[in-house]
């Protein structure tokens, strides 16, 4: 049976959580832009890109971050999104930098390719393409921001006429140290993660068989918001795109992050197992209530209390 909480414990709870760690996460700013092609003007379009951006927009909505969001946008289209993104970064304590469609690996770095490419864009890449190494260099306006980026894009180069210094997928991203890039300044480079969809040199599928998702996004999707750190939610990412693809695919990532990051409100507690479950629930995200004062949990907008 459940009844009412007293408003005396409620606010004494709410003025007690408010120093929280765990109940704190919900007050910090957390952005996320989505950039999808799937239908070129002069390259071979792509399934399954823009299912997988919507319906990762709508799981990271939940999940309490501001959306930017861009779909089959020309090269133009899509600077200016980064641009006003990483404006929006400046103050945030994370960002997430997703991106579904063509990508091209050229003389060892990577490029996203915007809607309106064409067969000569390769030739003029740092100009008419996205560099991924000027997007990770974005990062100097917020030093205290950790940034994850994920690429659901290592797939064949769609160029017809591709050059020899064209690879094969995506290719490991010189960041790591800041002395191997020009583009990113020295101190700027802590707290980044970038998750490719399948290991460097390697090709990843846009979906299996009559799927509406690829499988490394749908992966994401399925695991993002579970209670438990990031490297180990992308090891279970992992695991399913391996077993999805009997292991053709295996999705990698490279890091310097210096913290944990739980990207779901809801963290565990040892003393209380995965989920975290307490007795007193309440419905705000930003603080809450559980048995003891110890965990965060929401109910239908209600604030109950079970008994014994």
């Amino acid at each position: 049976m459940l009844k009412a909480l007293p408003l005396w414990i409620f606010i004494f709870a709410t003025a007690f959580l408010a120093f929280r760690p765990d109940c704190a996460l919900a007050a910090k700013k957390r952005v996320a832009l989505l950039i999808t092609n799937g239908e070129y003007e002069h390259l071979a379009d792509l399934q399954n890109t823009v299912n997988d951006a919507k319906e990762l927009r709508n799981k990271l909505s939940e999940m309490h971050f501001k959306i930017h969001f861009l779909e089959n946008g020309g090269l133009i289209e899509q600077k200016k999104s980064i641009d006003e993104f990483f404006d929006d970064f400046a103050d945030a304590d994370l960002g997430i930098f997703y991106y579904a469609g063509h990508a091209v690996s050229l003389n060892g770095f990577n490029y996203l390719i915007p809607s309106d490419a064409s067969e000569g864009s390769i030739t003029n890449a740092d100009r008419r393409l996205i560099s991924v190494t000027d997007i990770l260099a974005n990062k100097k306006r917020n030093r205290e921001g950790k940034l994850l980026v994920f690429l659901d894009s290592c797939r064949n180069s769609p160029f017809q006429s591709a050059s020899s210094n064209v690879g094969r997928g995506l290719s490991i991203i010189p960041i790591l140290p800041a002395a191997s890039s020009d583009h990113i300044e020295e101190g700027n480079v802590e707290n980044i993660l970038v998750a490719f969809s399948t290991q460097p040199g390697n090709v990843a599928v846009d979906g299996l068989f009559d799927q509406t998702h690829s499988p490394f996004t749908s992966a994401l999707i399925n695991f993002i918001n579970e209670p438990i750190e990031l490297r180990r939610m992308l090891t279970k990412v992992r695991r399913s795109v391996a077993l999805q693809t009997e292991y053709a695919q295996i999705p990698w990532e490279q890091n310097s992050l210096i913290e944990d990051i739980f990207l779901s409100y809801h963290r565990p507690r040892p003393d209380l197992g995965q989920d975290g479950a307490g007795g007193i629930l309440c419905f705000t995200d930003r603080l809450v209530l559980v048995k003891d004062f110890i965990s965060c949990r929401s109910k239908n907008g209600l604030v109950v209390e079970k008994d014994p």
